[in-house]
């Protein structure tokens, strides 16, 4: 069972053969799952389904824009829980449309993200073109920067302060 669903073939190719040599209890069909790995399992989903829940509150409130990010995080936790307990409860199995379809809570994730960084790279502020760089870097509002006199003076009071002290 993967819970990440990325590096299934990477784990198949590296990690399995080594197990398979170095530790065949393990991977046996026979052998029952280390008690660890079980923890590690259920903390990762529940991390995963707590925390796109989270992130999704703001867009389903309409507190950020494209609301149907704010729906897709939340199905993307649920279809790993699907995925991983329905549809392939026993790991990857030899069907390629299983895995797929076992496999798309972690694409419905990066396709959310995905989204959000492009939306947060294209409303990024630029850089000035005017050559006037504050010296703090501070913003007073989203669309203004802090003028010269505004830094000095922020310069200033910082260097009292500290001069009080």
């Amino acid at each position: 069972m993967d819970v990440f669903g990325l590096f299934l073939s990477l784990y198949g190719a590296l990690v399995l053969p080594w197990l398979a040599d170095q530790a065949p209890r393990l991977v046996a069909a026979s052998a029952p799952t280390p008690l660890g790995f079980v923890v590690a399992f259920a903390l990762g989903l529940l991390a995963w389904l707590v925390g796109a829940v989270l992130l999704a509150v703001p867009f389903v409130r309409r507190q950020a824009r494209a609301r149907w990010v704010g729906y897709l995080l939340p199905v993307s936790a649920l279809w790993v829980l699907v995925g991983n307990f329905v549809i392939a409860p026993g790991g990857p199995a030899s069907n390629l449309a299983v895995n797929l379809l076992s496999n798309l809570g972690p694409v419905l994730l990066l396709i959310g993200l995905g989204y959000l960084g492009f939306r947060a790279g294209r409303s990024a502020p630029r850089p000035s073109t005017s050559g006037r760089v504050p010296l703090l870097g501070l913003w007073t509002s989203r669309s203004r920067r802090c003028s010269k006199r505004q830094d000095a003076e922020i310069v200033g009071s910082q260097e009292s302060a500290a001069l009080r002290k």
